[in-house]
């Protein structure tokens, strides 16, 4: 749906109804470093660049791009990687939703999300990661694998930070799931807030700007440690 109300919006239907989904949505002025969808994910980004500095991002699950191009536009210096299983949706983002300055930092992969970042030889560690993986609007099984954790963990940075959107999935489901995480991440949270729920994911040994981080977050939604 390319300019509508100065926004371009990537859009699915369900496969059981004619019920349609915003799959990723961007603004089309570069004024406009926020972007529609993702509010939560983009501030918790920004409240961690205020006590950390992050200039590489990775972003697991792009469709239309919107967390890369918020990240963009607000952080010039970063260099932001990101991968989409669907070659239709590398596509369309390549013709619609990358524009402006932000092609000069992002590389976008058309690949499958668990074996990159196993495989993918990163020539800088990751200072964020965002996970927004779903097939179908369901979460697959591999996001909750410790293979997984282990993977994200080794291509991270000291300081560091690793965000999952776990959509509208139950909260207990997920703060039971963050409890049974052992090492290596030393720093656990889950964010509620919006209806959805996130989980954060820590790697760092500074425990001031850590807890500033955290204060941070506090303002905007609940959080569960």
């Amino acid at each position: 749906v390319p300019g509508y109300k100065g926004k371009r919006e990537l859009v699915f239907k369900a496969k059981d109804d004619n019920r349609l989904f915003i799959h990723s949505s961007i603004f089309l002025s570069t004024k406009q470093h926020f972007q529609p969808i993702f509010t939560v994910p983009q501030k918790i980004a920004y409240f961690w660049n205020k006590s950390f500095v992050a200039n590489n991002v990775l972003v697991l699950g792009c469709a239309g791009c919107t967390f890369p191009r918020f990240y963009a536009l607000e952080y010039p210096q970063s260099k932001i990687i990101g991968v989409e299983l669907s070659e239709k949706l590398v596509e369309t983002a390549n013709k619609y939703f990358l524009l402006d300055q932000i092609k000069q930092q992002f590389d976008l992969y058309c690949d499958d999300a668990f074996k990159f970042v196993k495989d993918f030889d990163f020539k800088a560690k990751q200072d964020i990661i965002f996970v927004d993986i779903f097939a179908y609007n369901q979460l697959p099984s591999d996001v909750f694998s410790k293979d997984f954790l282990q993977s994200l963990f080794d291509c991270t940075s000291n300081d560091s930070m690793v965000i999952f959107n776990f959509l509208q999935e139950d909260y207990n489901k997920i703060l039971n799931f963050a409890k049974s995480i052992e090492q290596p991440f030393n720093k656990k949270y889950v964010v509620s807030a919006n209806e959805r729920c996130y989980m954060l994911l820590i790697k760092t040994e500074n425990e001031n700007k850590t807890e500033d981080f955290k204060n941070s977050i506090n303002e905007m939604a609940k959080v569960f440690e």
